[in-house]
């Protein structure tokens, strides 16, 4: 069945479950020279939300915030994110980002400046990470960055970034601080809020097992995992759903089986992964062997086909996640008009990379959802500057590429969320395609 297809009419014909998102903290134990990780307000001021407009304070912006961009120079995007190391795998973002820069840059650019990015590898280093984001807003003097990865790293940056007014802009992080525009207005997160993720995880098993189900969790010992595990407890709540069995994992392990072993003593209904990166396979790949046939949910961080369920092949049949956009992947998926458009232009561009790539194909559609901002920034009283930039952030109403049918990119103050919509869908290994659960998401803020 077309995804196409099938998930518009899912949309149209099954009610979306509006959640709030939870502002549970999270803390860090980070000790980083002059960069604070746990501040509620922004340095240079923060935001007023009326009638879901975001007013931002500028008036302790530093001089270049409000200055127009001269005439015929580059727009320098950076980021920080692992280029080596065990996330290296999210550099293949860079391939998507550069490949949508060439493309606006052979039509001109924006507002005829060329849009170049300068990226830095940090390897998953808070402390590297710190520096390198001093050094692209001090030395490289960045018009915003892009896609910079990890809690700790976006947390222990921030403060760089509002104490300069530089935008700080789709996050690779699902801390809750980055959907708050009244504290944190300089931020975005482009992750759907982990909130999101549990309630669709809940409603998906609760419907699955209406007698009730009991569930087994693998949990990554670490701010992600327990994120992770505290917004699935939070959508059991109400439900049916029990938790029979949780266990742990440390960042080192390379096998999941004596986990499963007694996660599966408990005889579960279901699964659920609050893990991320190759644990998702070590999981599915312990369960199925070991006969485990019911329900497994991962993570939206575990949805590239190309790394975490083509490689699993028959075991990952029926494998379940969120999806809130089209799967490059997906063979049912190439006739949609934007996956055309995103395949030429990678082919065009930036061969080297698989188009094939959720990370490639991300990178790809926000750097579209930029270059729509600063078109809409330029077109602003002043031109184009750092402030009008983040203006048109909070003001965004628009239709990305490999969006679903009929879904729309909206932030503002009441939709903080720049991935606010999901839905649960199944892996089917025959068709290498998804199908739809009729479980769909739809996060707002509280």
């Amino acid at each position: 069945m077309p995804i196409s297809s099938s998930f518009s009419n899912t949309r149209r014909g099954a009610s979306r479950r509006r959640i709030s998102y939870f502002a549970a903290p999270v803390v860090l134990g980070l000790a980083l020279t002059g960069c604070s990780t746990s501040g509620t307000q922004a340095t240079s001021g923060g935001g007023e939300i009326t009638a879901g407009k975001v007013t931002i304070d500028t008036t302790k912006c530093p001089a270049g915030a409000s200055e127009s961009l001269s005439t015929g120079a580059d727009i320098v995007i950076g980021t920080s994110l692992a280029q080596s190391g065990s996330g290296a795998s999210s550099a293949l973002s860079l391939g998507g980002i550069n490949a949508y820069f060439d493309k606006i840059n052979a039509d001109g650019g924006v507002d005829g400046h060329k849009v170049t990015l300068n990226a830095k590898d940090d390897a998953l280093d808070p402390a590297r990470a710190v520096a390198n984001v001093k050094a692209l807003i001090e030395q490289d003097n960045v018009f915003a960055t892009i896609f910079q990865l990890g809690t700790p790293q976006n947390l222990a940056t921030r403060q760089m970034y509002e104490t300069n007014c530089v935008p700080q802009l789709y996050a690779s992080t699902g801390d809750h601080s980055f959907y708050d525009p009244a504290n944190h207005p300089w931020s975005t997160s482009s992750f759907l809020p982990y909130d999101a993720w549990g309630e669709a995880t809940a409603e998906f098993i609760d419907k699955k097992f209406p007698s009730g189900a009991k569930v087994a969790e693998l949990v990554w010992n670490s701010d992600t995992g327990k994120a992770l595990d505290e917004a699935f407890t939070r959508g059991i709540e109400g439900t049916s759903v029990e938790i029979v069995a949780s266990q742990s994992h440390d960042s080192t392990a390379v096998s999941m089986s004596n986990q499963v072993t007694e996660m599966l003593a408990k005889s579960p209904d279901a699964i659920v992964a609050a893990t991320s990166g190759a644990f998702c396979n070590q999981l599915v790949s312990a369960a199925r062997r070991a006969g485990f046939g019911g329900p497994i949910v991962v993570p939206p961080s575990c949805r590239d086909t190309t790394q975490f369920f083509e490689p699993l092949g028959e075991l990952a049949d029926g494998l379940l996640t969120v999806r809130s956009s089209l799967d490059p992947a997906d063979p049912t998926a190439a006739t949609e008009p934007s996956m055309r458009e995103y395949l030429e232009a990678m082919q065009k561009y930036q061969p080297s990379y698989d188009p094939r790539s959720t990370y490639v194909a991300d990178g790809y559609r926000f750097a579209a959802l930029l270059v729509e901002q600063l078109q809409r920034a330029a077109s602003a009283e002043g031109g184009l500057n750092r402030i009008n930039l983040i203006n048109a952030v909070w003001s965004t109403d628009t239709v990305l590429p490999l969006n679903f049918p009929d879904s729309r990119t909206v932030i503002n103050g009441d939709v903080p969320f720049p991935v606010g919509d999901g839905s649960m869908l199944a892996y089917d290994t025959s068709t290498k395609s998804w199908e739809p659960t009729g479980v769909d998401v739809t996060a707002s803020a509280p």
